[in-house]
């Protein structure tokens, strides 16, 4: 990861175009010891002060667009949005309840087992099965795995 400031941004325009350069620099094909090479980046955004006055806020808000952007796909960019931080403040919540759920056990974590038979696709026959662990949130009821 690395960061790259501009300063004196006088429209959002500017930003976009910056953000043409980096993707064509980066995805400009190299060749290394006879091997043809590409890369490419996901890139989020932060704006000062709009995003936050101080350098580590709007560094932390920046972060959370790249990694916005990297779940839409990779190979994209998004500006900060406020939304962000209470999509990671709400997960971070769901890991650490999911954490006392786990320490919990089965009886009294909702954590719950479920058995899927394993076919074989040659005869229709069930081969085995695996066990699959669920969670049943007190408050949020049942929480998908994805």
């Amino acid at each position: 990861e690395f960061a790259i400031v501009q300063s004196a941004v006088t429209s959002l325009d500017q930003v976009n175009e910056l953000v043409a350069r980096v993707f064509a620099a980066i995805r400009a094909p190299f060749d290394c010891m006879g091997h043809h090479l590409t890369t490419d980046a996901s890139i989020g955004i932060a704006l000062a002060p709009e995003h936050g006055t101080a350098l580590d806020q709007v560094l932390k808000n920046a972060d959370m667009a790249m990694y916005a952007a990297k779940s839409a796909g990779r190979r994209t960019y998004r500006f900060f949005e406020p939304e962000m931080d209470a999509k990671i403040r709400e997960r971070r919540q769901l890991e650490s309840d999911l954490r006392h759920a786990i320490a919990q056990g089965r009886r009294d974590g909702g954590l719950e087992v479920y058995y899927q038979p394993c076919l074989s696709l040659k005869d229709d026959r069930i081969t085995g099965c695996e066990a699959l662990v669920r969670w049943r949130h007190p408050a949020r009821g049942m929480v998908s795995p994805a």
